[in-house]
């Protein structure tokens, strides 16, 4: 980043963000996306049902809802720290296993 850039979200930037519970729907009605994280690129990575499910079925003793809110949240947060489309179910995972050990 050039010298004086902030790694904080900018304003410009926190005015594109998707909402926190994607309001795309499929079959049913059900959400196809729980969550939506930012990454690297700019683009975003989808939290589906699925992977919502298979976290709160491996991980009972953490709140799935309120963990990824808090990882989107700190990825919203910290720009340059943000994770790669490669690299986001591990940091996904990684947060969900220290707070079920923590817990």
């Amino acid at each position: 980043a050039p010298a004086g850039a902030s790694a904080v979200a900018n304003a410009a930037e926190l005015t594109s963000i998707p909402p926190a519970v994607d309001s795309i729907t499929a079959n049913g009605g059900l959400a196809t996306q729980v969550v939506m994280i930012p990454l690297r690129d700019g683009s975003w990575f989808g939290v589906s049902a699925a992977l919502h499910a298979e976290l709160e079925a491996t991980y009972p003793d953490v709140d799935t809802d309120a963990t990824l809110r808090q990882i989107r949240t700190w990825n919203i947060t910290n720009v340059s720290m943000r994770k790669t489309r490669a690299g986001v179910l591990r940091h996904i995972n990684g947060w969900f296993a220290k707070d079920q050990n923590n817990g």
